[in-house]
């Protein structure tokens, strides 16, 4: 199973590909709205891929 972290404030921005990956592939998806939160979120599991929104701010 794939592990995917979303990194986007703004939840409805990737709220497509999130569902479209749940829906066609075996995905295990974390949603993380800071790079704080995703920074935790990746210290605590083994993420296979981070996809992030281009507005997020540094």
């Amino acid at each position: 199973m794939l592990k995917l972290l979303i990194v986007s404030p703004d939840k409805n921005s990737l709220s497509g590909l999130a569902s479209a990956l749940v829906e066609h592939a075996d995905v295990d998806l974390s949603w993380a709205e800071s790079g704080e939160t995703a920074l935790e979120i990746a210290s605590d599991y083994v993420i296979d891929l981070v996809v992030t929104d281009e507005s997020l701010g540094v």
